[in-house]
């Protein structure tokens, strides 16, 4: 439980935050760095903010974030792979809850059950002690009801010195333990570990490690992953001591091993989050100037020149200045 504002990497997402796109394979988004026009127009809950998107084997897509007025409630929507809300899941497609002993809850991790159902992970306010952040991991049913066979709740907050501020990614093991990683101090320091339903720390492979990077890059945190062969990898922005904008990509292996690399980016570019494929790529979206654009990665951590143009797609511009702030 750890007191200090976050408000500014939050007010970063929600304010990025300007449509849902739905994109094609990497092979036709790389042909063609089109959008899927077909995708269909929704309406959701007032003041809905979508921070992680997930796209399942059959086509449709589940997209986390918060909604509400004076109160940010978690929210988690399903679509149908034309883009309409999904009727059998929650109540028309979405479902939003408030985490127990905690409010102004936003969701910020999604990740697909064995069981068909989904783990979720975020933060919110301490409701006793506004001002104090808290992260929270919870299970839903594959129709969108709280699964509260985990937990009483179908809800656990992390417990301890596992505490953090916002959980950026959740995998659920087959004894139904959740691995986490997340972030504190605003993204000062990394947290790769694992709880039970009771929030209490079952294994912690990697601990707690420092973000602090080599060449003393200022980073912005932008998000987690974790890659097909167990490893999480985190991924942050910023300039470096010369004043150089990097993209610092910061992955921690099963065995413990920390590897780091940083890639120059143009000067008016910002990341702000990331995705693995199956193939142990990552995709880094954000923008470039007044438009979106995508950065894609090898497994090992190196920019994929043969990715768009030296690495980096651009998608089209609009009529006011856009971020791409997820992809699926």
């Amino acid at each position: 439980m750890l007191l200090r504002p976050r408000a500014a990497r939050l007010a970063l997402l929600a304010s990025s935050v300007i449509a849902l796109a739905i994109i094609a394979p990497t092979s036709a988004l790389a042909d063609s760095g089109g959008l899927d026009t077909t995708f269909t127009r929704v309406t959701l809950p007032a003041n809905t903010t979508f921070t992680k998107t997930l796209k399942l084997a059959d086509g449709s897509t589940v997209a986390v974030g918060s909604s509400g007025t004076s109160t940010k409630l978690a929210l988690v929507a399903k679509f149908s792979p034309s883009g309409a809300l999904d009727a059998s899941f929650g109540t028309g497609g979405v479902v939003t809850f408030d985490v127990p002993a905690g409010t102004e809850d936003t969701l910020l991790s999604v990740e697909q059950r064995a069981n068909g159902g989904f783990v979720v992970g975020g933060g919110g306010t301490d409701v006793a002690l506004p001002g104090v952040y808290n992260s929270f991991i919870s299970k839903l049913t594959a129709t969108g009801a709280l699964d509260t066979t985990w937990s009483a709740t179908g809800s656990a907050v992390p417990a301890g010195f596992l505490q953090v501020d916002d959980v950026f990614t959740v995998h659920e093991l087959a004894n139904g333990d959740v691995e986490f990683a997340g972030v504190n101090d605003n993204g000062a320091s990394y947290v790769v570990a694992q709880i039970d339903g009771t929030g209490s720390s079952v294994n912690v492979p990697q601990g707690i490690a420092s973000r602090a990077s080599a060449d003393g890059i200022i980073a912005t945190f932008a998000g987690s992953v974790r890659r097909p062969d167990g490893s999480f990898t985190f991924v942050g922005g910023g300039e470096n001591p010369a004043g150089d904008r990097e993209v610092s990509v910061t992955t921690y292996a099963e065995n413990g091993i920390v590897n780091t690399t940083y890639t120059t980016l143009p000067s008016d570019a910002r990341v702000v989050s990331a995705t693995a494929a199956s193939t142990g790529a990552l995709f880094v979206v954000g923008a470039v100037g007044n438009r979106g654009a995508i950065w894609r990665f090898t497994a090992a951590d190196t920019l994929d020149t043969t990715f768009g143009a030296a690495g980096r797609l651009d998608l089209a511009p609009a009529t006011e200045p856009w971020t791409a702030t997820s992809i699926a």
